[in-house]
């Protein structure tokens, strides 16, 4: 058959025309999808395409031609496409719904040119074997149009029982997708069953009923339909595309509650989550306006804007946090409300162990409280005299260190409590504390602001006095004389009254140190009581008046100073 002489005696009318027309538009959307993302099985779907774009320009030209040689020569060259396209949409569905080859890319690749191969062959060698069509085939009018009638042999039915192997496949790797897949993927495996059952429909109409398009098998149209439909689903409605998918699998898997309410205040989806919890609410409940989505029905009516807050609502004995998303109309003046969407975050155990972890943080700051006033009362009573109260040597190395750090004078006075023995052989040692107590009391009570007082051993005491002078340091410890006179501690006759020596030593003109200030007053202190006790002296011998400088106290009780 020489194709020229085909070509040149077309003949072209409305179905021509709409063959034509839907090859072109297959063309476009073969150039289009060549430039979009990739998806499983794209070039296997790709390659279904290209079958049934080559299918389409030979079916348009079969139907064109009128010659009966012309048609089968045309009928046969679209035979490959015939082959291509099946095996092409069975591993494409093998790939997306399942994910695996089947050995691996070679095994696919000769599957898929064997029995395009196979097929071609058998079609391309009828005229020396008459097997797969019979001599018989012959014109007719069909449907207004002249169409030929085949007569099939045993190897049409043999190719046809082939590819019917890989349709019906597929037509149960989509059934098996589509009722067991996760529920976000179900209306996408259904709608790739349908699209598999409907070529089969189309074509066992034609085989077996003899149903017709113009005159000819409506099997790719079928097939360019159900391409079309998938091809926007994939880029247009998105059905194939992972984030699309990723979000359905949210909805339907994530353990938060997700309401969808319509601007009515009715619900008009919930995920498997909220059905759980709310078991009482399903698509078409009206939300209580007194019940606990009371808030969401406020912004509603408000109108908000989407909030970054989260309401607390109770339901079933936890507690929720509610997120309100906005859903507005696309179209239409103003900002109208087509429904929201509340978000739900389970925060029961949260709020609990927040609850717990304040209530221990609280016990560890009462802890840390008790720990720190134990720690303090351990190191002032470390510090600390146990009996009087007053500072230990410790403390007064300290106080000293502390008072030397700011330039100036300090006074220091070694204090001892007169015949403090014989208190203690008299009347005891119970006794003899509370007059070192009472002592205490009266030394704390004459000191002015800035000085201490420190009990350092038995009945001797001291004190520091930071920027005093030896006037100041004599005149306080005279006052502590006449208020232990005025109101003595002992009040039995027989004992004499309670006095005291004391020596008195300055920074820096008796030295720089803690110790030489104290190793000075010991001496003034010693001297004070070989002179007869009852005495303060604040200058060396030396330095002393030879006649004055040591004067008893008579009379009033009132030490004598030097």
């Amino acid at each position: 058959m020489d194709p020229t002489h085909c070509l040149s005696s077309l003949n072209i009318d409305a179905a021509v025309f709409v063959a034509a027309s839907t090859f072109l538009g297959f063309s476009l959307l073969t150039a289009w999808l060549l430039r979009q993302e990739y998806f499983f099985g794209r070039e296997y779907f790709l390659s279904a395409v290209c079958g049934v774009l080559w299918w389409l320009a030979f079916a348009g030209l079969e139907m064109a031609t009128p010659g009966l040689g012309c048609k089968m020569a045309f009928g046969s060259l679209a035979w490959p496409a015939i082959a291509l396209v099946p095996v092409s949409w069975f591993l494409f569905l093998r790939h997306y719904c399942q994910g695996g080859r089947i050995g691996g890319r070679r095994l696919e690749a000769g599957i898929l040119g064997g029995i395009v191969l196979s097929v071609t062959a058998i079609v391309a060698t009828n005229p020396w074997h008459g097997l797969f069509y019979l001599p018989g085939t012959h014109l007719a009018v069909i449907d207004g149009r002249l169409s030929e009638v085949f007569l099939h042999g045993p190897l049409f039915y043999g190719a046809t029982a082939l590819l019917y192997v890989f349709l019906l496949s597929s037509v149960g790797i989509a059934a098996f997708g589509a009722f067991r897949a996760a529920r976000a993927q179900r209306p996408m495996l259904l709608m790739m069953l349908f699209g598999t059952l409907a070529p089969i429909v189309a074509n066992l109409a034609y085989v077996l009923f003899k149903a017709t398009v113009f005159g000819f098998d409506p099997t790719p149209f079928a097939f360019a339909f159900v391409l079309l439909v998938l091809t926007w689903a994939i880029y247009g409605n998105r059905t194939f595309d992972l984030t699309t998918v990723a979000r359905d699998l949210i909805y339907f898997n994530v353990a938060d509650p997700v309401l969808v309410v319509t601007a009515r205040g009715q619900i008009a989806g919930l995920n498997p989550a909220a059905g759980l919890l709310m078991p009482d609410l399903a698509p078409g409940t009206a939300l209580d306006p007194a019940g606990p989505f009371a808030s969401l029905l406020e912004l509603m009516e408000k109108g908000e804007r989407p909030s970054p807050a989260r309401e607390p609502v109770e339901l079933g004995g936890r507690t929720l946090d509610l997120r309100f998303l906005p859903i507005w109309r696309p179209l239409g003046t103003g900002r109208t409300l087509l429904g929201a969407v509340a978000l739900m975050t389970d925060t029961t155990e949260l709020r609990r162990n927040a609850a717990r972890l304040e209530a221990a943080l609280a016990q560890s700051r009462d802890r840390l409280a008790e720990i720190t006033r134990l720690r303090e009362a351990a190191e002032a009573s470390a510090r600390s005299d146990p009996l009087t109260g007053l500072g230990n040597r410790r403390a007064l190395d300290r106080q000293f260190e502390a008072a030397t750090e700011r330039e100036g004078a300090i006074a220091l006075a070694l204090i001892d409590i007169d015949h403090f023995k014989q208190i203690n052989d008299r009347l005891g040692h119970a006794m003899g504390d509370r007059v070192l107590q009472r002592f205490a009391v009266e030394l704390s009570a004459v000191l002015p602001e800035g000085a201490r007082a420190f009990r350092i051993g038995g009945e001797e005491f001291l004190t520091l006095c930071p920027g005093q002078d030896t006037g100041a340091v004599v005149d306080l410890l005279e006052k502590l004389a006449r208020r232990l006179e005025a109101d003595p501690p002992l009040r039995d006759g027989d004992l004499p009254r309670l006095t005291f020596s004391a020596g008195v030593a300055m920074r820096p003109g008796d030295g720089r140190s803690l110790g030489q200030l104290t190793a000075r007053a010991d001496a003034r202190l010693y001297e004070a009581k070989r002179r007869g006790r009852n005495q303060i002296l604040h200058l060396d011998a030396a330095r002393r008046d030879a006649a004055d400088a040591a004067a008893v106290l008579s009379g009033p009780p009132r030490p004598a100073s030097a």
